[in-house]
């Protein structure tokens, strides 16, 4: 099994229509979803914005669709922030599962969501947004740093970078080949 937890916490998003974290985020989950269901892996999806949405696990074409007819309407909003919503959803991911949060998040307070998950047994990547760089700004501080450090595989996305390449090429599909 497979989930999708994707942050669009309002207060985290940066950018401006389709060069913002926002629009990426939202593009990366429906390319990674798109791609484990024709693998025939069953996936879910929880969603931290406007509202809180939650898509069951499922496999197949149908649920290819679902989840895109979720993606295509979800937005950024008040939410939950990351730290409260992975305390909320930590339930549904169980050992041996495999949990992939994507984020424009640079804070270290839902760090501890994700090692606690590791520790029951589930398998963590994170998809780190550049939120500076969606804003012609300097570097955030890399949050990120520490949760490699604990061995969980993260990409880092900037504004302007091909998705494309960057989702072929990173530690996720190293990390995935060694499995």
């Amino acid at each position: 099994d497979a989930w999708i937890f994707l942050d669009l916490h309002d207060k985290v998003q940066a950018g401006h229509g389709e060069h913002s974290t926002e629009e990426y985020a939202v593009t990366i989950a429906a390319t990674i979803a798109t791609y484990l269901l024709r693998q025939d892996l069953s996936l879910g999806m929880i969603v931290n914005g406007q509202r809180r949405e939650f898509l069951s696990l499922d496999r197949g074409d149908r649920q290819v669709e679902r989840m895109l007819e979720l993606l295509a309407v979800v937005t950024a909003g008040p939410g939950p922030d990351l730290k409260e919503a992975l305390a909320l959803d930590a339930m549904h991911f169980g050992r041996n599962t495999v949990a992939i949060v994507i984020t424009p998040s640079n804070s270290r307070d839902w760090h501890e969501g994700v090692r606690h998950l590791q520790r029951r047994g589930v398998q963590v990547a994170v998809i780190g947004l550049n939120a500076a760089s969606f804003e012609n700004k300097p570097a955030d501080e890399d949050t990120l740093t520490l949760l490699e450090g604990a061995g969980v595989p993260v990409l880092r996305i900037k504004s302007g970078e091909s998705l494309t390449e960057a989702l072929e090429s990173g530690p996720m599909v190293r990390y995935a080949q060694r499995r």
